[in-house]
């Protein structure tokens, strides 16, 4: 808990797809945390070196890494309702942040939703404590491509990653007779490489997914 208030409510690791573990990593999201701007639902994400822990059985009370939400939404500071966290994915160093709720990078549409990259090999050297961590490496706004609006789509709802490339939902996004989207995405710039609609009379494809051994799972 980062602000220091009643943690009851924060959502630490509330579900599967806000937890994930890779190598010395682990990456656990708090998405109703209120972070350093103490607004509502703001999101936070805890990231743990395992290598740090001490004897099994041990408690682990702190992360190493405090990573805030940067809300790159217009260069504003309202984070509030965003859930930064609302997915996260780990392969290596790299970590993949869905904030499902926040307005978009370069719309104003409400639950447009961001993906945030981050490198965790960048990060500042641990030694002891909590380090803050303010800013992603990059952010990719919501990729709707059909021309309407992108309003409600939820981008980064649902996130995995493998290698080269990860993959976010847009699970509101509607597309003829269904709503869903997912975006396969290069990690190293975002770029978007496919696009899967959801299928026929399916609702909120890509609510949940997973990349598994190069097979994309939704």
């Amino acid at each position: 808990n980062y602000d220091g208030t009643q943690a009851t409510f924060d959502s630490f690791g509330y579900q599967s797809k806000t937890m994930s573990v890779s190598g010395n990593y682990i990456a656990i999201s708090a998405v109703s945390d209120k972070g350093s701007s103490g607004l509502a639902n703001a999101g936070m994400v805890y990231v743990y070196l395992i290598s740090s822990f001490g004897s099994a059985g041990s408690t682990i009370t702190s992360a190493n890494y405090t990573i805030q939400n940067p809300d790159f939404y217009s260069g504003t500071t309202n984070e509030a309702h965003d859930y930064f966290g609302s997915a996260v994915a780990l392969d290596g160093s790299n970590l993949v942040v869905g904030t499902s709720q926040e307005g978009g990078v370069a719309t104003g549409n409400d639950y447009s939703g961001v993906v945030h990259v981050y490198d965790i090999a960048t990060f500042t050297s641990w030694s002891s404590g909590s380090i803050n961590v303010t800013s992603a490496k990059y952010a990719i706004g919501n990729p709707n491509a059909d021309g309407a609006s992108t309003q409600n789509d939820f981008y980064g709802g649902s996130v995995s990653i493998s290698g080269s490339k990860f993959v976010a939902s847009a699970r509101g996004e509607d597309v003829n007779t269904a709503t869903g989207v997912v975006y396969i995405q290069n990690v190293s710039d975002g770029a978007v490489t496919h696009r899967i609609e959801g299928p026929v009379g399916r609702t909120n494809f890509g609510n949940n997914g997973a990349v598994l051994s190069g097979n994309i799972l939704f």
